[in-house]
């Protein structure tokens, strides 16, 4: 049977790996102990469970989420019947009847699976939640395409107790049918909190009876209702998930002063979204009470939609200009010994926060709330930086700052890098003490300057199923063992979303489709399954050599683009690049047969340029993005590694001349991990700030395996 277009395009960007082999562990996050038995447990066509359903709904629905998982992965219907017999898989729950998730719900397990039964165990229903996610990763197919489960107890419980995915709605919105494919992508790998960011300076998001000017004027009408709000929250809650709303405040809210201008520190109150001046926006004022009665109101109107206990302030990127020149602020600030900016930043926090408890919250603020007059019980959390104040030990912490997805970083990277990879600047070297005890959780922050909802999957999976093992299991588990086999999981993580209706192979191919038009979507497939984004500041820039100027140090109105670019459209890891440098690296340790392979893979990329080249002069997004640039950096990489491997084939050596001709080649394609954070890593920036922009945009993902072809034709 031919295979269907469009499922082509997909496995030739993004290979889905077929369904697991016999016994090959794929489970991600891993469990804090597993121990494998010798056999197998085969699955009836219908498994009886314990389950009350009236008793348990929401491990009731999660059962049957489970089914239609495993219908949608393996292609085999699977029937659940429940029995006051002896069940095939046995439910021990200590408080079935729990009900919403709180920071600290007992999540912990026991899976426990022999040749007459499948025993989860779990104080909570939502730690039998969590086994029935580990239970799917289990389910196997056999040769004759029988279900079947390896024999083996696993103890769970996880590393910390925040997970969170920060999702940011303002910059670009992200419709309700967006925000629960996260929820569903969430739960199967174990993140439980949704951290909504939902007010910027380019929109605030959320309906408010007794505010309407917020979203009336500050949303350009793309909000959610409260019944949007109540409705998610609940499906959050249904996997486990809570819902931390952010309403960040003195900074980031140019979406509050359009519809309420008193709030405003300048005389001159913005009148549309969207627009900064200096470098951040300017911030609410405060010493105005009209401000903290807003701040009250607001928590009262939402406290109703939201229930968590933890409410986040935001606090961050503070631009304190309309503070110093604002004449009624200065004199307020004399008036009560107010020392300066970071103090007043303090009492705004403190009132806040004071208003927060009234209302039975507690809040959480990004590092810049730091300060000795703060809280102690105020949460702060990380997202930059390596050295903090000693006075971080008052507080809890969260952190986010190794685990930015706008930053493309690939899941290796952000897989070694620990929560607790900060220390304190008090000389000691020490980092605190306790100040590690103090960390609740960590969260990945998936900021939308550069993502709309048509690509947020591609942003966000497989890549960061990786950094939620870093969350849940044990560090020594991730230090020692996981890193091993990252990627074969990832792959496994991969597949399993995409039968699970996750977006991130899809959207894709959708928005090659849109770039191509009525040209060939198969050759633009070609190309772009090659390629990788590059970082951050390359991608949010006009030019290589403007882009941080535009973005970070001008004034200049931040109307934030539609998201229509090809670099948009790209995951942050090619696993078709990767295949290939694997393959490469096969061959070179002595699997001579693997060439041909190797060799028709370089043709084909070598010669697509040619067939690309109408497809790109039809598009004018492709055309201005001079993506034609890229298609023959392909070509020009290809064709080094076609030579590579003739000379190795040949036992030719080139010469010192071709040599070093070859290598000064593939040079100008040579790329790294941004960061922003070393020396090297400066380095290495400034040196790409002198390549065209396309190709800082766009890295070539098959040019480490070429050079290693390369040099190993050199080297022989």
């Amino acid at each position: 049977m031919p295979v269907p277009a469009g499922l082509f395009l997909l496995l030739l960007f993004f290979p889905v790996i077929a369904p697991a082999t016999p016994l090959a562990d794929t489970l991600m996050p891993r469990p804090a102990k597993v121990e494998y038995q010798t056999g197998q447990l085969a699955l009836p066509a219908t498994v009886t469970h314990s389950l009350n359903a009236a008793v348990s709904p929401k491990l009731g629905a999660a059962l049957q989420r489970f089914v239609r998982h495993i219908d949608a992965f393996h292609g085999t219907t699977l029937q659940m019947s429940a029995t006051l017999g002896r069940p095939l898989l046995d439910f021990k729950l200590g408080r079935a009847g729990a009900d919403t998730p709180q920071l600290g719900t007992d999540e912990a397990y026991r899976l426990q699976i022999n040749a007459n039964t499948i025993t989860i165990s779990a104080e909570s229903v939502y730690g039998a939640m969590k086994a029935l996610q580990t239970l799917r990763q289990l389910v196997q197919r056999d040769a004759e395409d029988r279900l079947f489960l390896p024999f083996v107890n696993i103890y769970d419980t996880p590393r910390y107790a925040w997970r969170g995915m920060l999702l940011d709605t303002s910059r670009h919105f992200m419709p309700v049918a967006v925000v629960k494919r996260m929820l569903d992508a969430m739960e199967m790998v174990k993140l439980n909190v949704l951290h909504l960011h939902l007010s910027d300076d380019q929109g605030f998001r959320v309906e408010s009876l007794a505010l309407p000017e917020l979203h009336g004027q500050g949303s350009n009408g793309e909000y959610y209702s409260r019944d949007d709000i109540r409705m998610l929250v609940n499906y959050a809650a249904d996997r486990g998930i809570r819902v931390v709303p952010e309403f960040g405040l003195p900074g980031h809210s140019t979406s509050w002063q359009i519809g309420y201008p008193y709030l405003a520190a300048t005389p001159n109150p913005p009148t549309k979204t969207g627009v900064r001046g200096g470098i951040f926006s300017h911030p609410v004022d405060p010493s105005k009470e009209s401000t903290y009665k807003l701040i009250d109101t607001l928590i009262q109107d939402m406290a109703l939609l939201f229930p968590d206990r933890f409410w986040h302030i935001g606090g961050d990127e503070v631009n304190d200009e309309a503070w110093r020149n604002n004449p009624a602020i200065q004199s307020f600030m004399a008036a009560n010994s107010i020392a300066d900016s970071a103090a007043l930043q303090a009492y705004f926090t403190n009132r806040y926060v004071a208003l927060l408890n009234k209302h039975g919250k507690t809040a959480v603020g990004w590092q810049e709330i730091l300060h000795p007059d703060i809280p102690e019980q105020t949460i702060v959390h990380l997202w930059t930086g390596d050295d903090y104040a000693p006075q971080l030990q008052r507080h809890r912490i969260l952190t986010s700052r190794n685990y930015y997805l706008d930053h493309q970083l690939p899941a290796w990277h952000m897989y070694r890098r620990d929560p607790t990879d900060f220390d304190l600047s008090s000389g000691t070297g020490a980092n605190g003490a306790g100040v590690y005890e103090r960390i609740q959780g960590a969260e990945l922050a998936n900021w939308s300057e550069s993502v709309d909802g048509n690509t947020v999957d591609i942003r966000s999976w497989p890549r960061s199923a990786a950094v939620a093992e870093r969350f849940w299991s044990p560090a020594q588990t991730v230090d020692a063992t996981g890193r091993d086999d990252l990627y074969r999981r990832l792959d496994a993580v991969s597949a399993r979303m995409h039968a699970g209706g996750i977006l991130h192979l899809r959207q894709t191919e959708a928005a090659l489709r849109r770039l191509a038009g009525d040209g060939d979507i198969a050759t633009l497939t070609v190309l772009a399954s090659v390629l990788e984004p590059g970082g951050m500041h390359f991608v949010r820039g006009r030019s290589a050599l403007m882009g941080i100027a535009k973005n970070f140090i001008t004034g200049s109105a931040l109307q934030l683009p539609a998201v229509d670019q090809l670099v948009e459209a790209l995951p942050a890891e090619s696993v078709k690049a990767r295949h290939f440098n694997e393959l490469v690296d096969s061959y070179l340790s002595g699997i001579n047969e693997l060439a041909f392979d190797i060799e028709s893979q370089l043709q084909q990329w070598h010669s697509n340029d040619a067939k690309l080249a109408d497809t790109i002069a039809q598009s004018p997004v492709l055309k201005n993005a001079n993506i034609a640039l890229v298609s023959a950096g392909l070509k020009e990489v290809a064709g080094i590694g076609m030579t590579a491997m003739r000379m190795l084939a040949d036992g030719r050596a080139p010469g010192f001349i071709e040599s070093w001709r070859l290598r000064g080649k593939l040079d100008d394609y040579d790329y790294s991990v941004l960061d922003l954070n070393s020396t090297a890593g400066m380095l290495d920036f400034a040196a790409d700030m002198l390549k065209p922009d396309a190709l800082n945009k766009h890295n070539i993902a098959i040019q480490p395996g070429v050079r290693r072809l390369l040099e190993a034709a050199i080297n022989q």
